[in-house]
Formats: structure tokens, sequence, C-alpha cells
């Protein structure tokens, strides 16, 4: 593999990982804003108390199951080690690269298969000023959001 490869490849992981973090930290912060907002409501027993007892259930057990918290800080401090090394790039050699990024890769999260191509389409457009890479609605959706 070559030099400019390895460096893609940082790149690539550093925009995976922060868009996945992107997303989980609202995903996270939308579902806590619905616990708030649906917990006032009950209190002001604005509505059916049942439904909305409900809607709060589904919400906290989707939280406590999922965690996109977790996922959200996991991601975070994996983007930020992909662009420590992508910074310092530069001044390593080939073989301290690699291992560098070998021991990163160690700590990778799963990230959804929609964000891989976001995370090429990015690196290409910031890389190579143009990318090959065609993205679908809802891989343009998610770009939105994230």
């Amino acid at each position: 593999m070559s030099r400019q490869e390895s460096v893609y490849q940082i790149y690539y992981s550093y925009i995976l990982n922060h868009t996945y973090s992107v997303l989980m930290g609202r995903i996270d912060k939308c579902m806590t804003f619905a616990l708030l907002l649906l917990g006032s409501t009950v209190m002001a027993s604005a509505g059916n108390a049942v439904v909305i007892g409900f809607c709060i259930a589904i919400i906290a057990a989707l939280q406590n199951s999922f965690k996109p918290s977790l996922g959200f800080e996991a991601s975070r401090l994996q983007a930020a080690r992909y662009l420590n090394l992508f910074t310092i790039s530069e001044d390593l050699d080939d073989a301290a690269l690699a291992e560098q990024k070998i021991n990163i890769q160690l700590d990778d999260v799963s990230v959804w298969s929609s964000i891989e191509a976001i995370a090429e389409y990015r690196a290409d457009l910031t890389l190579k000023d143009k990318s090959s890479k065609e993205l679908t609605y809802f891989e343009k959706f998610l770009c939105l959001i994230c």
C-alpha cells in the first residue's frame, strides 16, 4: 500500500467516525428532547396520559437499548485520534504511520453502512477534489443531518 493510500484511509476513517459521532449525538439529543417534552405534557395534563406514557416508555427503551450516547463518545474519540494521526502523518515514516494506524484501528467502532458512502464521498472531495461516488437519497438525507 502506498503512502498516499494510507493517508487517504486515515482521513476517510476520520470522516467516518466524525460523521457517525455527529449523527449519534443528534439522535441522542432528539430522543432526550422528546422525553422531556412528553414528560412535560404528562405533568401539564395535556393529552392522553396513557398514550404519552407509552411513547415515553418506547423512547426510553430505544435509548437504553441502542445507547446512542455511547456511540457518540466512542466515535468522537476515534475521530480525534485519526485526525491527530492525519495531522502528524507528514512527520512520520511509512512504518511508523502504518503502526500507529493499526493501533488506532484496534479500537474502531462499527458504524452504519450508509455512512461509509458519505465518508468516502467527503474524503474524495477533500483529498481528490472530485468524487465518482453517487449517493442515494437516504445518504443525501444523512449528509444534511450530519
